[in-house]
């Protein structure tokens, strides 16, 4: 799978680069649908937070490996998460970023 995705094939749509100063990816093209497809993973996984069956479980703990980290016991690092922005305003950011952590949208006054 891994293979696919550097190769293009699983996300065509996205253009990356590797930054040698900074030591990670980063994405060229394809932020706005990036950052909706986080979204998407993040609803899907609120959605299977309460599934105690096996494919509700498995479908979980997939979805959790590609929105966070992962400690050395293989247990996701729900603070730290494998993606970041660094194009949006620091509002919207930190509000993409809230939400992929804990799964709800600030609530706005």
């Amino acid at each position: 799978m891994k293979n696919l995705i550097q190769k293009g094939r699983i996300f065509p749509w996205l253009d990356r680069s590797l930054s040698r100063e900074r030591k990670k990816h980063e994405i060229i093209d394809g932020q706005q649908r990036l950052t909706t497809f986080m979204l998407i993973l993040r609803a899907f996984h609120k959605d299977f937070e309460n599934r105690q069956d096996n494919n509700g479980i498995n479908i979980r703990q997939n979805i959790e490996k590609c929105i966070w980290k992962y400690d050395e016991f293989e247990n996701p690092l729900k603070d730290e998460l494998k993606i970041t922005s660094e194009v949006a305003g620091d509002d919207d950011k930190d509000e993409f970023l809230s939400i992929l952590k804990n799964g709800n949208a600030p609530k706005r006054i």
